[in-house]
């Protein structure tokens, strides 16, 4: 039953393609000719095919948005004094602008990044009269902003290169007090101008 319902979907379908060509063949050279010379000079009256200028017809959008996750080993030493190591997760976001910022700049770039990140750490070290001491599982967090801006250059149609200025913030909080009576949070504030 199917093959009779898919041959008769195949005859109906077909066939009415074949027959104007079965009847050129059929029919004398003059009008096969004729035939030919009309399908040919469709090609001819058709417009040439231009490639289209990447860097004007395609440009980058106006407006990015970017957002992701992270998984990472984090380490902090004092050497001689502690260390604590541990396995860290997070989610970073950006938003881009692209335009004219400031006016006169027409390719210019503005970038905004922040990212959020959480983990466990192990202290390896010693208390404050030198007795060997480690503990597990201290929770620790850390966040991070960063503000760029740049102005992009086109090497090529395809290939082009943004310089940039910037600066960040990072604050890093452990709570090894949460975890033990004698501990202490520790707090790191940093305020650098972004280099990647």
């Amino acid at each position: 039953m199917k093959r009779k319902f898919i041959f008769s979907l195949f005859v109906f379908l077909i066939i009415p393609f074949c027959s104007p060509i079965s009847n050129i063949w059929a029919s004398s050279s003059e009008e096969r000719d004729e035939y030919i010379k009309g399908v040919l000079s469709k090609f001819e009256e058709s417009s040439p095919v231009v490639t289209p200028n990447k860097k004007t017809e395609a440009p980058q959008k106006k407006h990015t948005f970017e957002g992701g996750s992270e998984v990472y080993r984090y380490t902090y030493k004092e050497p001689g004094l502690m260390q604590q190591k541990g396995i860290w997760q997070g989610f970073n976001f950006a938003y881009t602008f692209r335009g004219q910022i400031p006016p006169s700049a027409k390719n210019g770039m503005l970038k905004l990044e922040a990212r959020y990140c959480w983990g466990r750490v192990d202290y390896d070290g010693s208390l404050s009269d030198g007795t060997p001491f480690t503990l597990d599982d201290i929770p620790d967090y850390i966040f991070e902003f960063r503000g760029l801006f740049g102005n992009e250059f086109f090497a090529s149609e395809t290939t082009s290169f943004t310089p940039y200025l910037g600066v960040g913030y990072r604050y890093l909080n452990d709570n090894m007090h949460k975890k033990y009576a004698g501990g202490y949070e520790r707090e790191s504030r940093y305020i650098y101008i972004p280099k990647v």
